[in-house]
């Protein structure tokens, strides 16, 4: 279970407690237009004439006081809300774990969050620590990984990894320990060469961090180089059309359906086909908006990391 997942299991079983909580979410790094816009909306979604804060928020000409005054009017009402604000390691430099200067306005309304009282809770999550939110009294909850019972239940889910030899699934835990995603995609590279798992373990076990990497980083950052590792055997089986439209994919920052795609892809014809591959591959994630039936299609934002330079000229 990976920590997005966690943070949406623990808004869930708070709404299970207070079905009245709203959920805001945001994922690093911030699009601000479009946080001013959902805090807008959440803002004067109710009946109440709020003239006085509408009349503020107009006249206010700097956009970071604007929504400073829709979080705090959100904070301060009569409706309980939950932030959560996701991915943020992408805001980090891995040698200091520190915020990286382009991303200072992402660490300013981290703060201004983090500052939200009672009864607002906010939900933060990320690889890494980020020591400014120690000083608003954010605990820390670190995650240790899936147990080897967990993962070995998800290995025998996979045809290619469940006719491992017992030794070798332990030794792929050793190794990936609770990453189910690189999991997933190891029995997907092993699908089309079954004859790999040895060769590829060894690589895994034999990689090593960069130098200068943060101490508090460096298991997390290790595990980010074998998960990329493994990405990186997946793709070479996967066909040219599909790998344009995965590195075309993930220059979109915003969860689109299928004719988005075909928009940017170069066979509009095959873009179903290539889609369907890209997500049973699980490089690709789907999800049904609820209010149009629509399916939705978004790379995960660690795909978008491991192609931080998709091969497109400008």
């Amino acid at each position: 279970m990976g920590k997005t997942t966690l943070a949406g299991h623990f808004a869930q079983r708070l709404l299970e407690s207070d079905p009245t909580n709203r959920v805001i979410s945001f994922r690093a790094p911030f699009d601000f237009p479009m946080v001013y816009e959902t805090l807008r909306r959440e803002a004067f979604s109710d009946q109440i004439e709020q003239t006085d804060l509408l009349t503020q928020v107009q006249i206010e000409p700097d956009p970071h006081r604007r929504i400073g005054l829709l979080l705090q009017a959100l904070g301060t009402g009569q409706q309980a809300y939950t932030f959560i604000l996701d991915n943020l390691e992408s805001i980090q430099a891995l040698d200091s774990l520190t915020v990286l200067p382009e991303f200072q306005e992402s660490l300013w309304f981290i703060q201004e969050v983090a500052q939200l009282q009672f009864p607002t809770r906010k939900i933060f999550t990320g690889r890494y620590p980020l020591q400014v939110l120690d000083q608003y009294g954010v605990h820390a909850l670190t995650d240790p990984g899936a147990p080897f019972g967990d993962v070995l239940q998800k290995m025998n889910r996979i045809s290619s990894l469940r006719v491992l030899p017992p030794s070798t699934k332990r030794e792929v835990y050793g190794v990936l320990g609770g990453n189910h995603r690189a999991i997933e995609w190891l029995g997907q590279t092993l699908e089309h060469d079954s004859t790999q798992p040895q060769v590829l373990l060894h690589s895994l076990e034999n990689l090593h961090t960069p130098a200068h990497t943060a101490k508090e980083a460096t298991q997390i950052v290790l595990s980010r180089l074998r998960e990329n590792l493994v990405f990186d055997q997946l793709r070479k089986h996967i066909s040219a059309e599909e790998d344009y439209l995965l590195r075309a994919g993930t220059l979109l920052r915003i969860p689109v359906t299928l004719d988005a795609f075909r928009a940017i892809t170069q066979n509009p014809d095959h873009t179903g086909t290539c889609v369907t591959s890209l997500v049973n591959y699980t490089l690709l994630e789907s999800s049904v908006d609820p209010a149009t039936e629509l399916i939705f299609y978004e790379f995960p934002p660690v795909i978008r990391e491991f192609l931080e330079d998709p091969g497109f000229t400008s």
